[in-house]
């Protein structure tokens, strides 16, 4: 359970600054109880970054003895009600007629509303944004995938591509050396055929050589063998 949640299920006090959320912390500067909303908003005020939130459960424990006084240190008894524009100081009401007499006064309360709308005004235009960044962040995403699905598909057509040329070539060789095998084959069995007839007919020269010298070395009358 978070703080917040812990301390609106322990202890439901009103937001003394919005009157209208449950508190979930206090300001010990201010000495007020606040929201969330409140709260987060006082930490962006110049004037109040630096202020020191406690949780509720704490504040009540304590009481007020750990919080700063509300009271002008100029004017005995008189709390600091009203907010100096022209020099951005808490001030009394006495301070308000006197040193801060020209000046463009306003009540604490009605500054705090002003700031309240001030941000809620903020916070609608950081959502439009926020709704034209989940928009082109979709749109990114997208982008993505498709130059992903693009990607695998060239990647896959040029390796179908490039297999059936392989494929093609393959067939090509394999038929070439067919070819050249078969032609092969053929011209040495025409030339075994030649050969063989070559054979027979010079061992048939060399017989007939040999038996018309025999002829011709015997005398007349001899038989030749």
């Amino acid at each position: 359970m978070s703080l917040d949640q812990e301390n609106k299920a322990d202890i439901s006090i009103t937001c003394e600054t919005c009157q209208s959320d449950v508190a979930t912390g206090r300001c010990d500067d201010c000495c007020e109880f606040m929201c969330e909303f409140c709260i987060t908003a006082h930490g962006r005020f110049l004037r109040t970054k630096q202020h020191k939130i406690i949780g509720v459960k704490e504040a009540t424990v304590k009481g007020k003895s750990s919080c700063k006084s509300h009271y002008c240190p100029r004017h005995k008894g008189e709390r600091l009600t009203l907010l100096c524009d022209t020099c951005d100081e808490l001030i009394c009401r006495d301070c308000a007629i006197t040193t801060h007499q020209y000046h463009k006064i306003n009540f604490t309360s009605n500054i705090i509303d002003r700031e309240k709308d001030e941000i809620k005004a903020k916070v609608e235009e950081v959502k439009s944004k926020q709704t034209d960044s989940s928009q082109l962040h979709n749109k990114v995403v997208n982008e993505k995938a498709r130059i992903k699905a693009q990607k695998n598909s060239l990647t896959s057509e040029i390796d179908d591509f490039i297999n059936a040329q392989i494929s093609t070539l393959e067939k090509m060789r394999s038929n070439l050396k067919d070819e050249v095998i078969s032609d092969y084959e053929k011209r040495n069995k025409q030339l075994d055929c030649h050969e063989d007839f070559l054979s027979i007919f010079n061992t048939n020269c060399n017989s007939c050589v040999k038996f018309a010298e025999r002829v011709c070395q015997a005398g007349p009358g001899n038989e030749v063998e």
